[in-house]
């Protein structure tokens, strides 16, 4: 699954957590998980849409609503 969401970023463009957890048909902290490997990995990078945000620190609970304007994308083709 992890070679097909990193496929699925390279041709789809940049994504939110929930649009990749609906395609998918996973959890969102399943897809969260997944991103986290492809992110250490250096495949994918986790940016912020909009607005800052410095209250939840490394790991973003999705209280204040900020997890749906976290865009990630793939690093490079």
């Amino acid at each position: 699954m992890i070679l097909q969401l990193r496929q699925h970023l390279r041709s789809s463009g940049p994504t939110t957590l929930l649009d990749l957890a609906a395609h998918f048909d996973v959890e969102p902290d399943t897809a969260e998980g997944l991103l986290e490997v492809l992110i250490r990995r250096g495949d994918a990078i986790r940016e912020t849409f909009g607005a800052d945000c410095s209250g939840c620190g490394s790991s973003c609970s999705g209280a204040c609503g900020q997890k749906a304007l976290m865009i990630y994308r793939a690093t490079s083709p």
